[in-house]
């Protein structure tokens, strides 16, 4: 339920930035969200939709930027996505690598019409 917070600060930053809108109409928000973030798009997409009723942002609709769980082999430097958790680098089979992606969760833009 942590997504209606997270749609709530959405809306307060979206007000942050209303004197750029200058009477324009706020259509989109586009949010970067990982796959291990912990926040789940329909859900936000649910308390964002509600909770923007009566606000500058009325209307608008928010789009999602899927960032897969990815690692990099601290051997060979290979990039991968992980599924299934399987965490071995399908270059060189190694189980030492750094987690580079996931958790991401940022706004990424906004569009106005």
């Amino acid at each position: 339920m942590h997504e209606a917070s997270i749609a709530k600060n959405i809306i307060e930053i979206i007000e942050t930035y209303s004197d750029r809108l200058q009477g324009r109409v706020l259509k989109s928000v586009t949010i970067r969200i990982g796959e291990l973030s912990g926040v789940f798009p329909d859900s936000l997409n649910f308390y964002y939709t509600e909770m923007v009723k009566g606000t500058l942002a009325e209307g608008s609709t928010l789009n999602f930027e899927e960032c897969p769980f990815k690692a990099q082999c601290r051997i060979c430097a290979t990039e991968f996505d992980i599924n299934n958790f399987e965490l071995n680098c399908p270059n060189c089979n190694n189980h030492e690598n750094d987690i580079i992606g996931g958790y991401e969760f940022e706004i990424v833009s906004m569009e106005i019409e």
